[in-house]
């Protein structure tokens, strides 16, 4: 009949599961660092938007001795960040001006402002 192997191969299911759960901690591990580094590169991509929207800002400034401060001003210099994750969508006394980038402005001096 059948005779017994004496050096029989193969796991243990206590191995199958061990092999398991330390494939199961190396994936929490990676999704962790992934969603880290997700995190970290649209934070340096919404800061190096508010540098450009800062610029152009200046720019605007140098041209026309202050910032904007009407609707038609603001809108015409498109300020927007790009990243999704960050989306602030702005509302104005009119509604939704389309912007996902708030600016607000001194109304006394006019010569400061603040980009968010």
């Amino acid at each position: 009949m059948w005779a017994k192997n004496k050096h029989a191969s193969g796991f243990t299911i206590v191995e199958l599961l061990i092999v398991i759960v330390v494939i199961a901690i190396l994936a929490a591990v990676t999704i962790v660092a992934y969603n880290g580094i997700t995190a970290r590169a649209n934070d340096a991509a919404v800061q190096s938007d508010l540098k450009a929207a800062a610029s152009k800002m200046e720019m605007y400034k140098v041209d026309n001795n202050r910032y904007p401060v009407s609707e038609g001003e603001k809108i015409s210099l498109e300020l927007r960040v790009s990243k999704q994750a960050y989306n602030t969508t702005a509302y104005t006394s009119d509604g939704i001006d389309g912007s996902n980038l708030m600016y607000c402005y001194n109304n006394t001096s006019g010569q400061s402002y603040a980009l968010a």
